[in-house]
């Protein structure tokens, strides 16, 4: 502790005393976009004397500009939280390192102090949204194929959808791109009209944002089967067992030129040889 003497022409006037103060900080944890929590600190006032004053709290995004103040009132030495917090706005480029600085104002018998920049990070990181998807109930050919995706989890997501079709031989033969714009239920615009019986395989990726991570659907979990008419299969159904019925009845040579077993017709009243 220092302790100041003032003197004027050599008659004391006053003692003061000046607190060896010191200020330490520590940021808030990690927060993930759409956690609801809010960048935060706190500074511990120590080794002062009976101080009062202000704290002020000033907090700079990734691009090093000041983007929160928040100021507290000092009554004696202890620990001081910002009042409030900062919550990430709802667009814009939110996630990487933010820095908190933490300056006490000093009163009479305390000096100053405060944290260097660059001392107390807090790192915003991006959410993780899901991607659950449903593609279509099945057609027969000339039917269309379709698929939906259930975004959800995203911290105001934006950027698109992308849906992929494969065919029964896994070639890519459709693509098609929605918008996004939050939370919720996206389909195929269009769809595609098929061609042929098989099974065909949906896939659905999102985009991810400058707050959303991108999170897609594996290939093989969206099987869509495409089936033939059912009037065709029966037809040519029947016809087999038609077939089995005439080759078992008649016999293998049924319909082939055979030497019959019953004699010729010999006319009535020809002599006999």
């Amino acid at each position: 502790m220092l302790r100041v003497t003032v003197r004027v022409a050599g008659v004391v006037l006053m003692p003061a005393l000046l607190g060896a103060i010191t200020i330490t900080t520590t940021p808030g944890p990690a927060v993930v976009l759409g956690s609801g929590m809010s960048l935060v600190d706190s500074a511990l006032l120590a080794g002062g004397l009976n101080p009062t004053g202000t704290i002020t709290f000033e907090l700079f995004n990734p691009g090093s500009v000041l983007i929160d103040t928040e100021t507290v009132s000092v009554n004696g030495n202890g620990t001081y939280s910002t009042p409030t917090g900062f919550a990430p706005p709802g667009v814009g480029a939110l996630t990487g390192t933010y820095e908190w600085t933490a300056a006490y104002s000093g009163d009479s018998n305390n000096s100053a102090a405060s944290s260097p920049f660059g001392d107390e990070p807090e790192v915003v990181s991006p959410a993780s949204p899901n991607l659950s998807t449903t593609p279509g109930a099945g057609v027969m050919p000339g039917g269309v194929l379709s698929d939906s995706a259930v975004l959800s989890g995203g911290y105001n997501p934006t950027g698109t959808i992308t849906f992929q079709l494969f065919n029964p031989g896994s070639a890519l033969v459709d693509t098609e791109i929605v918008s996004v714009s939050g939370n919720g239920t996206y389909s195929t615009p269009t769809g595609f009209v098929s061609t042929s019986p098989g099974a065909y395989q949906w896939q659905a990726s999102y985009s991810g944002d400058g707050g959303n991570l991108a999170v897609g659907t594996p290939l093989g979990e969206e099987p869509e089967v495409v089936t033939p008419e059912p009037g065709s299969l029966a037809i040519a159904g029947l016809g087999l067992i038609v077939g089995l019925a005439l080759w078992t009845k008649r016999g293998p040579h049924c319909g082939m030129n055979r030497q019959s077993s019953v004699p010729p017709r010999r006319d009535r009243g020809a002599p006999s040889s």
